[in-house]
């Protein structure tokens, strides 16, 4: 269990007062290693020197250059109103196009990550990751219903193919909702909003406790992930953002309300919501979504993403969420079908139609057929 001192040897002579609840910047005892541990500002769990290098980096956070970053990000969103992007997205789509070349500032670019005020170092991470701008799809969505969701009034579901661009959408409302949300005062401030990011797997969850834990480091951002039977089961008033599963997450909003803090909790994203429909665990994410809309009401914001969900309509109309589709794919897929060592292009119709010939195999070698001629047949997708 994590304790509430921020160094190995608290004094309790000092306490004076009950201090808030705290799951990051703190030391604990690790049974399995028999180690002692530092959880640090960010959420990374460290050992040995490192661990004690990082803790007095933390404890002069005010100073820390991370701190800095989170200034930057306020300021940054301070300066890029929803008002004003949604005006230059108006402008953009009365000429049919996203390039902002005519408009005065570079930055209004509304296809560019920097427009969307994301800090420096921050934008250096995504880079380093090859994301330096937004497909159109995303940008119609985060704007969507006249930019009530992004401004933080209005839940959404949306829908995209896999590989289109749904996570990066998320991050944006997350950043933009921590900007929101953090203290621009003192840096020891608790207890601080929370976003919980769900999802339906372990294997998920960790990848994206790594991922965010990278990305978002030079903020000072609290990222903790709770999918495992080695985590903490309390959650901190300083942790920023939460990976969990969804059983997770059911826990954790019963817990906010019995402790009377659900105000800490500030949005929920939940990715793959077509598991509701799943025999298994369905029901655990339908009971989450009924306490944040029947109990929490409008202090959450809540964002759902998948790519298959077939009464989409009926779940936003359930959420009172804006909706949005796409069918966008970066890279367009094709459906090849093999019959009598022949491969024939698919062409996606109601019925599908194969044509085409597209290679030929003879003697476990693959040649191309021209002399083939055109075939057609229907077959089940």
């Amino acid at each position: 269990m994590l304790s509430n001192s921020t160094s190995p040897r608290g004094d309790k002579s000092k306490q004076k007062a009950p201090v808030a609840l705290r799951s990051l910047g703190t030391w604990f005892f690790d049974k399995r290693s028999r180690k002692r541990k530092y959880v640090s500002l960010t959420g990374k769990v460290l050992t040995g020197q490192e661990a004690v290098k990082q803790s007095r980096t933390d404890q002069f956070s005010e100073s820390h250059p991370a701190q800095q970053v989170r200034t930057e990000l306020c300021l940054l969103a301070v300066m890029t109103p929803v008002d004003e992007l949604l005006q230059t997205y108006r402008d953009h789509k009365a000429k049919g196009i996203y390039d902002t070349s005519s408009v005065s500032s570079a930055s209004q670019s509304l296809h560019l990550l920097s427009s969307w005020g994301i800090p420096d170092p921050v934008l250096r991470r995504y880079r380093s990751a090859r994301i330096t701008e937004l497909f159109p799809w995303q940008i119609d969505c985060l704007l969507t219903d006249e930019g009530r969701v992004l401004h933080g009034d209005r839940n959404l579901i949306y829908t995209a193919p896999t590989s289109g661009g749904k996570t990066l959408v998320a991050e944006l409302l997350m950043l933009r909702k921590l900007a929101a949300t953090m203290s621009l005062g003192d840096p020891k401030f608790f207890p601080r909003r929370t976003i919980f990011f769900v999802v339906p797997f372990i294997a998920l969850a960790e990848e994206k406790l790594k991922y965010f834990q990278y990305m978002w480091q030079d903020m000072n951002i609290g990222v903790k992930g709770f999918h495992t039977d080695e985590s903490n089961t309390e959650l901190g008033e300083d942790v920023e953002l939460v990976i969990c599963t969804i059983e997770r997450a059911n826990i954790f909003v019963t817990q906010l309300l019995e402790a009377r803090r659900e105000d800490q909790l500030s949005m929920i994203i939940i990715d793959e919501i077509h598991l509701l429909s799943d025999k298994q665990r369905g029901f655990l994410l339908e009971v989450l979504l009924s306490k944040v809309k029947y109990i929490l009401g409008s202090r959450v914001q809540l964002i759902g993403m998948s790519a298959t969900l077939p009464n989409i309509q009926d779940l936003a109309t359930w959420l009172d969420a804006s909706l949005y589709m796409t069918t966008f794919r970066p890279i367009a897929l094709k459906t090849l079908v093999c019959d009598s060592h022949t491969l024939y292009e698919a062409t996606v119709t109601n019925p599908p139609v194969v044509s085409m010939p597209v290679t030929h195999h003879n003697n476990n070698s693959q040649t191309h057929d021209t002399s083939v001629s055109e075939k057609k047949c229907t077959y089940n997708m």
